[in-house]
């Protein structure tokens, strides 16, 4: 497909356009399930749960579709992981299977990660 000066100039406009200007494709408006606030120790194992933890961490945030975390170690993104969420040493849901969406570096030391569960949960007591 040849690329003519109309449409160089068109994806030109597209990437010096701010992302806060284009319309409609916030992460919020794209969301299908509220997310809560929440604090609450978080442990990241292997799917088949075998072998030691992979993470530790504290829950930021969480929804029926997935949540967002704080860990001590980098999650692999596209992997899936066994969640376990737990407060006051009480576990808050059964151990859920969750996709890495996204990890960075929040801190020396910390990474901030989104994980989407394979399906969406019920969250009886999640961000009281």
């Amino acid at each position: 497909m040849a690329t003519t000066p109309e449409s160089a100039q068109q994806t030109e406009d597209l990437y010096a356009t701010p992302l806060s200007g284009l319309k409609g494709l916030s992460g919020s408006r794209l969301r299908q399930h509220e997310r809560t606030a929440a604090d609450h120790d978080l442990f990241l194992a292997a799917a088949n749960g075998a072998g030691p933890l992979i993470a530790r961490g504290t829950l930021l945030d969480i929804s029926r579709g997935g949540f967002r975390a704080e860990l001590d170690a980098p999650s692999p993104v596209g992997d899936v992981l066994q969640a376990v969420l737990v407060e006051n040493e009480e576990v808050e849901i059964e151990p859920r299977f969750a996709r890495c969406l996204r990890c960075a570096v929040a801190a020396e030391g910390r990474y901030e990660a989104s994980f989407q569960f394979l399906s969406p949960v019920e969250l009886p007591r999640i961000g009281r």
